[in-house]
């Protein structure tokens, strides 16, 4: 093995997670775990197309902190190269009745923060410095964005991480915005989460770094959504491809990741936030103190 750094990209197998494997395993002294709840063979697929072997998948479901701390013993155990860096990209969007975890957390809250959460307190020791946290965020965490609204995706609603982890806010629901507010408001979550995490790590060799990758309409993320509203959500996406820089193909977002984890110029930086390859603010919320630190508080307590 020629590689000297390890990767972890949760979410690899497809979509920008996938595209995102392809980009960092192309320098060969890159190691990649995928780390997804359905590896297939994925790894494989990749080592094929460039010529190397390393590469590899291990199973990770998000929605079960027992499985975090599962996937923890195994990647300690497995004696891979030095930690330097860990993509939180897997996520999902769901739709229907609620559902929940298996802690019994709400199921958005749950894979999109909590799960992620654990995943990088428990690795902090593993973690090489200078090393790099890249967290996918969204804009549509930002009550402003045009296309998210234009999309019907609701602004967020956070009220306490207590009250996101219990899906008590109409759990009854089955409305479909009160699902899209899930996602909008975990996405916010995220943002909440690296700039806490950039503070309490207070150390300029760990680069936490927020993205928002654009609406990518060659991706999965919508697969819960009922089939015909889905295709139709997408097909209207793909027309406006050419049109805006918020709508990106995920083979380009895929890069923006890539130069989160290794520019040069990033170093000694940490809690900022990207949109694609640009640093920007994120939204009035997202620097709010007391939310991050009710979310960090929460989350050790459901730890």
């Amino acid at each position: 093995m020629n590689a000297t750094r390890t990767i972890i990209i949760t979410g690899g197998s497809s979509g920008l997670g996938l595209n995102t494997v392809r980009e960092v395993a192309a320098d060969p002294q890159n190691f990649v775990i995928i780390a997804s709840r359905k590896p297939q063979d994925a790894a494989d697929v990749v080592n094929a197309e460039i010529g190397h072997d390393n590469v590899i998948s291990m199973k990770l479901d998000l929605g079960s902190l027992a499985d975090v701390d599962r996937f923890v013993i195994e990647f300690r155990a497995a004696a891979l190269p030095p930690l330097y860096g860990i993509v939180c990209n897997a996520g999902v969007t769901l739709a229907g009745k609620t559902r929940y975890s298996a802690e019994g957390h709400e199921l958005t809250f749950a894979v999109n923060h909590l799960g992620h959460f654990r995943l990088i307190n428990a690795l902090m020791s593993d973690l090489m410095r200078p090393g790099r946290i890249v967290l996918l965020s969204s804009g549509t965490h930002i009550p402003e964005h045009k296309l998210a609204r234009l999309m019907q995706v609701p602004s967020p609603n956070y009220t306490s991480a207590k009250s996101l982890a219990l899906g008590d806010n109409a759990p009854q629901d089955e409305r479909l915005t009160n699902q899209s507010r899930r996602y909008s408001t975990s996405k916010l979550c995220n943002v909440l989460f690296g700039y806490e995490l950039a503070r309490q790590l207070d150390d300029a060799d760990v680069g936490v770094f927020m993205l928002d990758p654009g609406l990518m309409p060659d991706t999965n993320l919508a697969n819960e959504y009922p089939a015909v509203l889905a295709k139709v959500m997408m097909g209207v996406v793909k027309l406006f491809v050419n049109l805006t820089p918020l709508i990106r193909l995920s083979s380009t977002s895929a890069k923006d990741v890539k130069r989160l984890l290794f520019d040069p110029k990033l170093a000694g930086r940490t809690g900022l936030y990207f949109d694609g390859s640009e640093e920007t603010k994120s939204s009035t919320d997202s620097y709010d103190l007391a939310k991050a630190q009710d979310l960090w508080q929460t989350s050790v307590a459901l730890m």
